[in-house]
């Protein structure tokens, strides 16, 4: 049975950085968390963990880009923003994603990501 965590930050799997295709990752620049929800199923055998996630996030800065998190060595099996597919890549011991198109401030987005795989932490 899966373990669900309501309100859990990616940080299960990620933490949270923004930034715009210019700048630097700031953590917690760009967007403000409006909702998060995770679900968990632990495999404690294999030390491992697959699950979803769901993060809304309103933009707090005109023309957001990217989207940056920690990489956490999970494996993604899919990840959107808005239900569309979007152009993830790995930089160093990062998790970069491309936004299907720039948000303005105040405008809210989904991002849904499915994972599994070893936490490094």
């Amino acid at each position: 049975m899966p373990l669900r965590l309501a309100g859990l930050a990616i940080a299960a799997s990620a933490m949270a950085y923004s930034a715009t295709a210019n700048d630097a990752p700031a953590a917690g620049a760009g967007f403000d968390v409006v909702s998060y929800d995770v679900d968990l199923r632990p495999d404690f055998s294999e030390l491992s963990i697959a699950g979803s996630s769901t993060i809304r996030l309103r933009a707090a800065e005109d023309g957001l880009q990217v989207l940056v998190f920690t990489d956490n060595a999970l494996i993604f099996d899919r990840i959107t923003v808005d239900a569309r597919p979007v152009r993830v890549r790995r930089d160093g011991k990062r998790l970069v994603l491309d936004l299907p198109r720039p948000l303005r401030t105040g405008r809210t987005a989904t991002v849904r990501a499915a994972f599994h795989g070893q936490p490094r932490r």
